[in-house]
């Protein structure tokens, strides 16, 4: 963990996962998934990711389907495991 200066606006842990979603994912234009408040025990990270902007929400139940689909609709199989 590196320290942070007590005048900057990004949070004192970095990388932050606000940093990671206005960046890379974003111009790589990457499909962003958070699992949602209900299913999680701690929402830390999911809350910032949401706050930044995410496609989709969704229960930790539905994830795997939702990712299978969605490479599915990009003409890739997903194999199960």
């Amino acid at each position: 963990m590196q320290r942070g200066c007590s005048r900057s606006s990004q949070p004192r842990h970095r990388p932050s996962v606000g940093v990671l979603f206005r960046s890379a994912a974003r111009i790589a234009g990457a499909y962003n998934i958070a699992q949602d408040e209900a299913t999680r025990v701690v929402f830390g990270m999911p809350r910032e990711a949401i706050n930044a902007g995410v496609h989709e929400v969704l229960p930790l139940p539905a994830m795997a389907a939702r990712v299978s689909a969605k490479l599915g609709a990009h003409g890739v199989r997903a194999i199960r495991v």
